[in-house]
């Protein structure tokens, strides 16, 4: 028997994009409990914000952020961030796919 991760849903709402792969975000826990907390995006790796290709892709998720924001929680990382995937209701795919498929980020493991 395989042991499946859970996912948990939360609503968001942006406060700033550090760079391509870490956003901060408020998140509410429910209950009336809400956190700001650093994301980092499940899954991939950004460019370094002082190249060039890490401002484009800073712009990309800027401007990919709007409409109703969802986070799925995938966990806490070894730097003890939480790791997530970004759903808008803007948007037809996650924002961690969309970074994927336009090569603004690359597969992280």
């Amino acid at each position: 028997m395989t042991s499946v991760k859970p996912s948990y849903l939360y609503a968001a709402k942006l406060v700033r994009v550090i760079d391509g792969d870490t956003v901060v975000l408020d998140v509410d826990l429910g209950w009336k409990i809400y956190v700001t907390m650093h994301v980092r995006l499940a899954g991939l790796n950004a460019p370094e914000i002082n190249t060039q290709e890490g401002k484009d892709a800073k712009t990309v998720v800027t401007d990919w952020l709007t409409g109703n924001l969802v986070l799925e929680g995938n966990g806490i990382d070894k730097y003890g961030r939480a790791l997530g995937v970004i759903y808008s209701d803007a948007q037809t795919t996650s924002l961690n796919e969309m970074l994927l498929t336009t090569g603004k980020a690359a597969v992280y493991k």
